[in-house]
């Protein structure tokens, strides 16, 4: 069966962010071209990676070129995503969240809720694996850094609690988004704070 053009190699029929830029011989305001001469950059780099391309649109602390990159990404980020990423990726969520554009405002949660699928668990472990006293006994230095960057990521998690809590009272797909985000931080990180 043929490849659609807009699907990269080995993707599992999940569209390449290039089908989303505009053709060259498009009209673009003179605003939009530097943000189209990232996306190409990140463009080329999802080819090699899409965690470098992640990487590289937060680099360049653009909301506009990170919301379109987290929007053609989805599904594949939850196949990225490890806690490093993740705590890479937090501020720049707290960012969307707080953002008066309902597009950045979805964008941020929808790239929430898969962050929360994705290193949900891991956290959980984490968490439970301190409470059993499994970790903590003896020098580790990896499992010291991991426990570390799980904690530094919970703690950022429920410092987003606030804001979606006051999202979820709103109306609309934001407001339903919010809401399904506080009950999947709250079922993976064992927290109150998001009741």
């Amino acid at each position: 069966m043929p490849m659609s053009p807009h699907l990269s190699p080995g993707s599992h029929n999940i569209p390449h962010p290039a089908s989303r830029i505009p053709h060259p011989g498009s009209r673009i305001p003179d605003g939009r071209n530097a943000r189209l001469s990232h996306l190409k950059v990140i463009s080329s780099l999802w080819a090699t990676s899409a965690r470098r391309a992640l990487e590289h649109a937060l680099d360049m602390d653009d909301l506009a070129v990170l919301v379109d990159v987290l929007n053609a990404s989805q599904q594949r980020l939850g196949l990225e995503l490890g806690t490093e990423l993740a705590l890479d990726l937090v501020p720049s969520l707290s960012r969307l969240l707080d953002s008066e554009y309902e597009d950045y405002l979805i964008a941020g949660l929808n790239t929430v809720c898969t962050l929360t699928k994705a290193v949900g668990p891991a956290l959980r472990d984490m968490e439970d694996a301190v409470a059993c006293g499994f970790v903590g006994h003896g020098v580790d230095l990896q499992m010291e850094e991991r426990q570390e960057r799980c904690r530094a990521l919970r703690d950022e998690l429920v410092a987003m609690g606030p804001r979606l809590q006051v999202v979820a009272t709103g109306k609309g797909r934001s407001a339903h988004l919010a809401s399904r985000v506080l009950k999947s931080l709250q079922r993976w990180l064992h927290s109150e704070s998001f009741g």
